[in-house]
Formats: C-alpha cells, sequence, structure tokens
C-alpha cells in the first residue's frame, strides 16, 4: 500500500511483542524513503525504543501517556520534527552521552543480528541454523562486526550489546 499511496506519515500501533511493526518500520522505510514512522505502543523497554530508532521510526510515544502527548507527537509529525516522549527521551539523552564517550560504529542489519544472537549465548552453529546460512557465514559476520567495533574477543561483543541495548541486561 506505501508504494502506491506513498504515505507522508505512518503511525504504528504497537502491541507486544514489536517484531512484526519494527519489520513493517523497516520496509516502509524501503518502500518510501521521506516517510516520518511514529511508534505508538505501550512498549518502554530500551530495547524496544533501540530497535524503533534503528528501523527507523522518528517518533516513539507511550499510550498511556494520554491524549496531550499523542498532539504533540502529531504536531511534531506534521513538521517533520522528532518527536520521543517520557523514558525515550530519557533513553535518548543517555545514549548521547554514553556515545560522546564511546562512538557508537553502526553495525549492518545482519551483524546486528548475529550479535544479538551471541550475546543471548547462541552458538555459531545454531545461529547458523536460525538465520540460514553457514558457520563460516555468521563467523565473517561476528569477525566483521567485532573490528568495526574494535572489541578483541566475544565477551567485549556481549557487554557492547548489553551497553547499547542489543539485548537487554
Amino acid at each position: 500500500m506505501a508504494r502506491d499511496y506513498a504515505p507522508d506519515i505512518a503511525i504504528l500501533d504497537c502491541p507486544p511483542p514489536l517484531k512484526n511493526e519494527l519489520h513493517y518500520a523497516t520496509q516502509l522505510r524501503q518502500v518510501t524513503p521521506s516517510i516520518y514512522i511514529a511508534m505508538f505502543t505501550l512498549q518502554r523497554s530500551k530495547t524496544t525504543i533501540a530497535s524503533a530508532l534503528s528501523a527507523g521510526c522518528k517518533a516513539y510515544f507511550s499510550k498511556i501517556e494520554g491524549p496531550s502527548v499523542w498532539q504533540q507527537a502529531m504536531d511534531h509529525a506534521l513538521k517533520g520534527e522528532p518527536f520521543f516522549s517520557g523514558e525515550a527521551s530519557e533513553f535518548l539523552v543517555e545514549r548521547v552521552l554514553d556515545e560522546s564517550v564511546i562512538p557508537l560504529r553502526r553495525l549492518t542489519p545482519r551483524q546486528r543480528q548475529i550479535v544479538q544472537q551471541i550475546a543471548e549465548g547462541r552458538r555459531n552453529t545454531e545461529i547458523a541454523e536460525v538465520l540460514g546460512m553457514s558457520v563460516k557465514t555468521v563467523e565473517a559476520h561476528r569477525l566483521e562486526a567485532m573490528k568495526r567495533l574494535d572489541l578483541r574477543n566475544v565477551a567485549d561483543l556481549v557487554r557492547y550489546a548489553i551497553r547499547n541495548c542489543i539485548i537487554e541486561p
């Protein structure tokens, strides 16, 4: 539908778990790169907020914050301005402060996925099976991610995943 109608704004009403909605956000961004995506949810974890940002959301607000916050979010959306309420804005401030000390380097979506799987304790063979790739490909992605992040071992990779909300501590 996004291809046919080219919307300016998409508001994703996101019940738990958010996997489908984050996938939709990523797809919307691919189909219509200039679209303004707002995430409207009960989810308030740092992981969810980080995932929404990675998926291209420009607004993140909670259903429990009430109509005045929802109105603020829509006002920002109409102007194309980012809007992050409550815990989302606190998370962003924390992240900016953390990044000023340890610069965040970007991972590809596949590298991020593999880092997440490793940090959750999965072995390369399990990751390869789940993601439908060879063990050598998983290892190559892991090594490239570690190189990009300037990390020396898997323990460093797990700490990175926790600090950057790729997984919950």
